[in-house]
């Protein structure tokens, strides 16, 4: 019950807040998101910060440069193989089968300038993805986990 209504919570406030607030909050759910895939599954850390969980996938169904932000964001906090194979495998490959066409061209972008970026999308899957989308993705993704 907590984690449904803190969910609501930050995804009701983003939409609310100006951009130097929604930053905050974008950072507020990545690392609740890295804290909660770094902590053993069912430990009081894991469960605290499942909303993010929560958060993020909402994001890349309802928002999807608000989800790519809080994606970009998680890889500035934590780059390691295990988050980058959890962003590519989960919220990535959720954003990119869902919205492709229109977030196809920043994530482009973002694996031309960082690395990190580019070695998660290596982990995605082609999934609902278009063949057009899925060609695209796998012409600027690093090498497949």
């Amino acid at each position: 019950m907590q984690k449904t209504t803190q969910n609501r919570y930050y995804r009701r406030e983003l939409g609310k807040l100006g951009l130097g607030d929604a930053t905050v909050m974008v950072e507020k759910i990545a690392t609740a998101w890295v804290v909660m895939h770094t902590a053993k599954k069912g430990s009081p850390q894991y469960e605290e910060n499942f909303w993010a969980f929560e958060d993020l996938n909402e994001l890349c169904y309802d928002d999807p440069f608000q989800g790519l932000a809080v994606i970009q964001q998680i890889l500035r906090t934590d780059s390691s193989d295990i988050i980058l194979s959890h962003v590519g495998a989960g919220p990535m490959e959720t954003l990119l089968a869902q919205h492709g066409e229109k977030v196809i061209d920043q994530v482009e972008e973002n694996a031309a300038t960082d690395a990190h970026f580019r070695r998660m999308l290596g982990a995605i899957w082609q999934n609902n993805m278009t063949p057009d989308i899925w060609a695209r993705l796998k012409r600027v993704a690093g090498p497949p986990f």
